[in-house]
């Protein structure tokens, strides 16, 4: 669960990069020299400097970016491509954005990482990141952590905070390299200190479970603390953790759940988990069982298997709705297929007194689980 946490957090942001600036020529320039059109360095020099010899690659590239500002890309395209084939480093990367989204130009993603390639290898440290996105998750390419790695770092090196965190979370998981959470920790930790929500969590919980630095739940408390504060969902639910278990602090059951609420407002299904379990114990806010059923359905229905449990056991209890050991075992049924064992258990001691699955599932419910097995089944990094 720690992995698929760090990663979907990462991929949020690597998303929102990769559609952050880019794009990528195809033969059109050529086309037009050929034929004895003219070109947009020629169009420049009309406009601004008869006579001149040569156009500033750099206005090739502002009158490029002067049309993608409007979002108006194929319009862009000629000077772009223009720029980029002279080596302009600006230009090779839009041209990459371009093609990688398909802004302007049919969507390729070969064509944009011989784009980012050529911005890359001459030192571009965001066109070494799209690299390493790319090559991670296999973009138009086969998936390859030893070239993801490789990029990566390259831009890690010149201060890249997402290529730090990448790097990090590559040694943290081991991808690429050998697992090695003090090395995982100190690329974590470069990102932190710029300011990434996503390495300070992830520093925070090193800290917390002491993987490659001392254990340290002031210092753990220190970065959850910056994260959350930046909005990071997951921050914000491991914060509450801290409160609600008392790792480093007093215990803040008041804290714990106002944490769990911003994070479960973000779609945190776990939060939402640890939220109604509270809702249900009246820990921290005023007992209110259908509120906390009413959470434990919002994240079993977007695939939590403990908030899946709990509905079950809701349903097998009568605790909060009636009594029924169909509906039961729908919910069982869907945690026991993502691995979770005490609802297989149930719904096979259930199925063994020949009880049957419903229809249909409802769409409210909840348990009294023992709250701290349930957390745990959730908690990440």
């Amino acid at each position: 669960m720690k992995k698929k946490i760090l990663i979907c957090s990462i991929m949020c942001c690597i998303m929102i990069f990769l559609q952050a600036c880019n794009v990528s020529v195809n033969s059109g320039t050529a086309d037009k020299k050929e034929a004895g059109e003219s070109t947009p360095a020629a169009a420049l020099m009309g406009e601004n400097q008869p006579g001149a010899a040569q156009t500033p690659i750099s206005e090739l590239y502002s009158k490029g970016k002067e049309f993608a500002e409007k979002e108006d890309y194929k319009g862009a395209l000629p000077y772009f491509a223009e720029a980029a084939e002279a080596g302009d480093i600006n230009a090779q990367n839009y041209l990459g954005y371009m093609f990688f989204n398909g802004y302007g130009v049919t969507q390729d993603y070969k064509k944009a990482i011989d784009w980012y390639s050529q911005a890359a290898r001459q030192g571009d440290a965001g066109a070494q990141t799209k690299l390493g996105v790319i090559y991670y998750y296999g973009y138009g390419a086969d998936q390859d952590y030893d070239k993801a790695i490789e990029w990566f770092t390259k831009a890690a090196e010149q201060g890249d905070t997402l290529a730090q965190t990448m790097v990090g979370a590559m040694y943290d998981f081991g991808e690429g390299v050998d697992q090695d959470y003090a090395k995982a920790a100190e690329w974590y930790a470069k990102a932190a200190d710029q300011g990434d929500a996503v390495a300070q969590r992830s520093l925070g919980s090193m800290y917390l479970e002491g993987d490659g630095v001392e254990q340290d739940y002031n210092k753990a408390l220190e970065w959850y603390t910056k994260a959350a504060d930046q909005g990071d969902a997951d921050a914000q639910n491991n914060l509450g953790d801290v409160y609600y278990y008392g790792k480093g602090v007093k215990k803040d059951y008041k804290k714990a759940a106002d944490l769990y609420a911003e994070s479960a407002d973000q779609g945190h299904t776990d939060a939402m988990l640890n939220l109604g379990c509270m809702y249900c114990y009246g820990e921290g806010v005023e007992k209110d069982i259908d509120k906390g059923l009413e959470l434990f359905a919002m994240a079993a229905d977007q695939g939590n298997a403990s908030a899946q449990y709990n509905l079950g056991a809701a349903y097998d209890r009568g605790e909060g709705v009636d009594q029924d050991y169909g509906k039961a075992m729908v919910w069982y049924a869907m945690a026991a297929d993502q691995g979770h064992e005490k609802a297989k258990e149930r719904y096979d001691e259930l199925k063994s007194k020949g009880y049957k699955e419903a229809e249909t599932k409802d769409e409210k419910s909840g348990d009294k689980e023992e709250k701290d097995e349930d957390k745990e089944d959730g908690k990440a990094k």
